[in-house]
């Protein structure tokens, strides 16, 4: 063989002049001729090729990344890739070279699940996952580290969900995330590409997996909800909203969660961003199906905060409904109610006398918190009983009545008004 021989040809055997392949159903070959002078298939194998071209006929995002100047780095990934849309795959493919990374926005359409043994992972345990969600993986893949890249059915709510409970090693390719395809070399693993073990991805096209795509979403959405504490604050034990028209404390408590929501996301560090939209977007969730907060403003308060934080820009748009969608849906299946008045505390202690109805009552009809009135007022009767009036000496020995009671509130939060009110 000729060393022109040599180069013309692939890992795979093939070479770079067999004839066209037969391009999958819904794939519009004429694009070609959009971008003269260029064509990728002459860097690819034929089965490279016809899984790039299975890829854009999903409508999925490819687009390529030249190498970096770092070798760490290896590949420069261009500016806001993750708004990458399908019909401009076109025009990123056909500037890809041999060397040039070639990846795949996940999420909606197609999901990842990347196994890496390296880390822990487990290839056997995540078959036998997908077998028992009843996932169906279209294609699989070995990295050039010796891992497995499964190729499922993807899902609008699908988020990423790195190193799963249970499952070192593996990470969960959902909205907002990318994964190398193969035709890519890497050259940290000395320039070791991806081969294509099973390729079915057409029939993704053709017959899908709604029910697998749902049962995936819903498992990575439990994950991401066992690791925030959810459930660890009473939330989900509420009855269901009962549709009545919300009193005007309530109107202002929901107001004050949508706005809390959308401030606090938008003051969120880079690296815990999408963790606390998916917690916000979880209480939000449960307050809509036990408060009967409103589920468009609530949407539209979470979106606020991220787009303030700029994790709209960075992630996304997909990446971020998919995490609001997922947390939404979940704290809809856990409801909350309303949480009880500002500082009463528990209803029954108010009800017990007479007094301590007529202190809540005066409290809230002055609007400041009964509990520091009832504190306030405690402190006042201790200073009308003289010092000789002391308690009997039960224990060691007598005692005269003190009582030091501390209001603790940020400035304006009412602890001079609960004196002022209590003591005229």
């Amino acid at each position: 063989m000729s060393p022109d021989d040599n180069r013309a040809t692939h890992n795979d055997g093939s070479r770079r002049d067999d004839p066209a392949p037969v391009y999958p159903a819904g794939f519009d070959p004429d694009y070609e001729a959009k971008t003269p002078g260029m064509n990728p298939r002459k860097h690819l194998s034929r089965v490279e090729w016809e899984f790039v071209c299975t890829l854009l006929a999903l409508r999925c995002a490819v687009w390529t990344a030249s190498p970096a100047a770092n070798p760490k780095t290896e590949f420069k990934r261009p500016l806001k890739w993750q708004q990458i849309t399908p019909d401009y795959s076109h025009h990123r493919l056909y500037s890809f070279q041999r060397g040039d990374a070639l990846k795949l926005n996940t999420g909606t359409v197609v999901g990842t699940i990347d196994v890496d043994p390296r880390n822990g992972g487990d290839i056997d345990s995540v078959r036998g996952l997908l077998t028992d969600l009843k996932v169906r993986h279209f294609a699989e893949v070995k990295s050039p580290s010796g891992g497995r890249h499964f190729y499922v059915a993807g899902h609008p709510l699908l988020m990423t969900l790195h190193n799963p409970d249970g499952y070192p090693g593996v990470d969960i390719l959902g909205n907002g995330a990318c994964c190398y395809l193969p035709g890519t070399l890497r050259p940290k693993h000395d320039r070791k590409g991806y081969e294509i073990l099973f390729n079915d991805l057409d029939a993704l096209r053709t017959e899908g997996d709604p029910e697998g795509a749902e049962h995936l979403a819903q498992w990575v959405a439990d994950q991401k909800t066992s690791g925030t504490g959810f459930f660890a604050d009473g939330l989900g034990d509420a009855p269901l909203w009962s549709g009545r028209e919300h009193s005007d404390r309530e109107k202002a408590y929901l107001a004050k969660v949508l706005t809390n929501t959308s401030g606090e996301l938008a003051n969120s560090l880079v690296g815990e961003r999408n963790n606390s939209l998916f917690i916000k977007a979880l209480k939000c969730g449960s307050l809509i199906s036990g408060a009967g907060l409103d589920d468009q403003r609530a949407a539209e308060a979470l979106k606020d905060g991220a787009d303030r934080c700029n994790l709209t820009q960075d992630d996304g748009e997909a990446c971020v409904w998919a995490t609001i969608g997922s947390g939404l849906a979940i704290g809809m299946g856990n409801p909350r109610g309303f949480p009880q008045s500002p500082g009463t505390g528990c209803d029954a202690f108010w009800e017990q006398t007479d007094t301590l109805r007529h202190i809540r009552d005066y409290a809230w009809a002055r609007r400041v918190a009964p509990w520091a009135v009832l504190g306030v007022e405690l402190c006042r009767i201790i200073c009308t009983v003289p010092p000789m009036v002391r308690i009997h000496p039960y224990v060691g020995d007598v005692a005269s009545l003190n009582l030091y009671v501390g209001l603790v509130g940020e400035s304006g939060e009412g602890k001079g008004g609960a004196m002022i009110r209590t003591c005229g």
